[in-house]
């Protein structure tokens, strides 16, 4: 039951961002300062990796941290290229 619970917890925190790097697309732009893209994308990356080498490839957070770490590329390409 708990393993469901924390499957669904991922998902739904991994879709958190999703909405951003849809408006990062859709305007060529991104409205997150790089502060907190940075901040957030290195948060991300050290996690999941603390994960891998604590509970492996089969814990349903790396469903989350992996959706994170796509989103937030996305929002720092569009926030680098800017509206030009």
């Amino acid at each position: 039951m708990m393993e469901k619970i924390g499957l669904i917890g991922s998902i739904l925190l991994a879709t958190c961002g999703i909405p951003e790097a849809y408006r990062s697309y859709k305007n060529r732009d991104c409205s997150i300062g790089w502060l907190m893209l940075i901040t957030w994308g290195l948060g991300e990356i050290f996690t999941l990796g603390y994960i891998v080498y604590k509970l492996g490839f089969l814990d349903p957070l790396l469903i989350n941290y992996s959706i994170n770490i796509l989103v937030i590329g996305v929002m720092i390409y569009y926030k680098q290229k800017g509206n030009k």
